[in-house]
């Protein structure tokens, strides 16, 4: 007789989406850093202007790229490395020393990770809930702008306190965390591989 399979876990799945994209919503709340940034970096508005377009083409292709991994790669796998591109972006956002690793860390590497993150755990939670998958996925979709609404009012108060790099070092440290935290979580919510039956005695 086989042993039960363990279900999997929608709550632990949707703890792994909101633990990783509720940070990940501050990629719209680029405004708090433009005049940090300009002043830091010597860049014009138009400069920072181009690096979120750039963010937003690089959601864009994250959001279609992770899909070519589904079945290849494990969701555990795919979380870390979403946070680990992600926290990646900012650590060359806090070190950037101009335009060039500015647009590469935020615009290419953080909005990437965004994109491949949340497409990502629309697919993991899916999987794991059975029910109400409209209201869920109606809460996902909300994760990004939540995120964005509680990380303008935490970086307005971080930067002038510790100054934007020390901010944004921070914040990929943050990401790094939750990172792990959501790659664990990801893995507790899987079902387990169908055990193989015994052996004949």
């Amino acid at each position: 007789m086989h042993p039960r399979l363990r279900e999997p876990s929608a709550w632990r799945a949707v703890a792994a989406a909101t633990a990783l994209n509720a940070p990940l919503g501050s990629i719209y709340a680029f405004s708090v850093f433009l005049k940090p940034l300009e002043s830091l970096l010597g860049l014009s508005r138009a400069d920072l202007a181009f690096v979120f377009a750039l963010a937003a083409a690089g959601f864009a292709a994250g959001m279609n790229l992770v899909p070519l991994a589904f079945g290849r790669v494990s969701a555990p796998v795919l979380a870390l490395a979403c946070a680990g591109l992600s926290a990646l972006g900012i650590a060359l956002v806090a070190t950037a020393g101009g335009f060039r690793q500015l647009a590469l860390g935020y615009g290419v590497c953080f909005g990437a990770s965004v994109g491949a993150t949340y497409i990502l755990f629309q697919q993991i939670v899916n999987l794991a809930v059975t029910s109400r998958r409209g209201l869920v996925n109606g809460y996902l979709v909300s994760l990004l702008p939540a995120g964005a609404m509680i990380a303008a009012p935490v970086f307005g108060w971080a930067i002038p306190a510790m100054g934007v790099r020390a901010a944004l070092g921070w914040f990929a440290a943050v990401l790094a965390l939750l990172g792990l935290v959501s790659a664990w979580l990801t893995a507790q919510s899987a079902s387990p591989s169908r055990p193989h039956p015994p052996a004949p005695a």
